[in-house]
């Protein structure tokens, strides 16, 4: 009995010595950051064990909270990502209870010099588990305010030089389990622009809500990134939740302030499968470049069905897209164990919808009466054998002028008929 008594009292003593040896450590910390030599040396020993990252002056407060005037990351071409004023407020007392209270991740300026070199990784397989949950050392996490005051970016990577504002929180909770988050991303300058996304997550019930609206005035970052000339302005807005086995999104697309998309998107499961299904419908002539806007004359309709295994990979998918001039039907399967898949797709111009269709390319416009394309793909997906045919009629430039166009791609020949 006294033996265990001894060995009590001596774990006690190396605990209390081993808390009196952090507090020391602490205390030397904040009382070594207080000096600007002491935080350059702090600097200096820390990005000594950090490889290929670089902390200038960091600061740690009695209180805990962690700063740095300058956080910067290279590679072997130099320093790609640069951080200042870099600032996180937390609750360090609050891990004694098991919870992550940080008030605050905070910086002045982030800025992107280019993207990293890439960096060959290998992929581990996760050990197979029944469990589908989230594991966490924590029973809660909560971000009450990211906030970064500016984020830039080269044209080199967004395609224009761009200047954004982030904000935004995020919380977790073990019981019950859910998770929350918002984020506001704000462009300023000469174009703006903004997108915003709330999300609600309860993984046990499997019910997601979220909602995400995205705007940008005309000539934007998304007109760059995809290289669209004369782009209009364009404001978006998903919003949908319910579980995940009858889930629901409506969707509404802006452009130039006038309605130009609407619709909704369903997930519904079934046993072991899900069903995707979009159902969108809109006015696009108006808004689309001479080269396409007389293939979208008047009412545009889409609507798409597909089959989506566990992983939400699909198996099946059917579509239609109808305007005032063509419709487009499309169909495919495809199987996931042996990688196989079979497709079609069909084309034509509606009979009598009395809008001709016109193109304008290289300063020339194609006029064409009529139109029909059936194409086929099946095999492999690394070695897919094709099929493709496709005729119209009265096609028309300044050079030409033919009563009708064959093409057979599945013989490599093309024929040319004309009176």
């Amino acid at each position: 009995m006294q033996l265990v008594r001894r060995i009590t009292a001596l774990f006690g003593k190396l605990l209390a010595l081993l808390l009196v040896l952090v507090l020391v450590i602490y205390a030397g910390l904040v009382v070594t950051t207080s000096f600007s030599a002491g935080r350059q040396f702090l600097g200096s020993t820390l990005s000594s064990f950090l490889p290929d990252i670089t902390i200038d002056q960091p600061q740690l407060t009695a209180a805990g909270n962690i700063y740095a005037e300058r956080v910067t990351l290279e590679d072997t071409k130099g320093e790609w990502l640069a951080v200042q004023q870099a600032a996180i407020r937390w609750s360090p007392l609050a891990l004694l209870v098991g919870s992550l209270d940080v008030h605050e991740i905070a910086a002045q300026q982030v800025m992107l010099a280019r993207l990293p070199e890439a960096t060959e990784t290998t992929t581990e397989e996760p050990p197979a588990s029944e469990e589908t949950g989230l594991s966490l050392p924590f029973s809660s996490i909560e971000l009450k305010q990211l906030q970064v005051s500016e984020v830039t970016l080269p044209a080199e990577i967004a395609g224009m030089p761009a200047q954004f504002m982030i904000d935004g929180s995020a919380a977790y909770s073990s019981t019950p389990e859910k998770i929350t988050g918002q984020i506001n991303i704000t462009r300023f300058g000469e174009i703006q622009g903004s997108a915003s996304l709330d999300v609600d997550f309860a993984p046990a019930d499997s019910i997601f809500n979220f909602r995400a609206i995205v705007s940008e005035a005309a000539n934007g970052l998304a007109a760059h990134v995809l290289d669209l000339q004369g782009a209009p302005s364009f404001a978006l807005r998903m919003e949908g939740g319910g579980p995940l086995s009858d889930w629901t999104s409506s969707l509404q697309v802006d452009l130039n302030n006038a309605r130009a998309i609407e619709g909704d998107v369903t997930l519904a499961q079934s046993g072991s499968q899900k069903t995707l299904t979009t159902n969108l419908s809109g006015e696009l002539a108006q808004f689309l470049p001479a080269t396409a806007s007389s293939l979208f004359a008047g009412q545009t309709s889409w609507f798409a069905i597909a089959t989506l295994n566990e992983s939400y990979l699909p198996l099946s998918a059917q579509a239609k897209l109808s305007t005032g001039t063509i419709v487009l039907q499309m169909e495919n399967d495809y199987s996931a164990d042996g990688g196989a898949l079979i497709a079609k797709v069909q084309a034509q111009t509606i009979e009598g919808s009395n809008r001709p269709l016109q193109f304008v390319t290289d300063g020339q416009v194609i006029g064409l009466g009529s139109f029909a394309l059936n194409a086929t793909a099946s095999g492999p997906l690394e070695n897919l054998n094709w099929d493709l045919s496709a005729n119209a009629s009265q096609l028309a430039t300044q050079d030409v002028d033919l009563d009708r166009l064959l093409l057979e791609q599945k013989v490599m020949e093309r024929r040319y008929l004309s009176s």
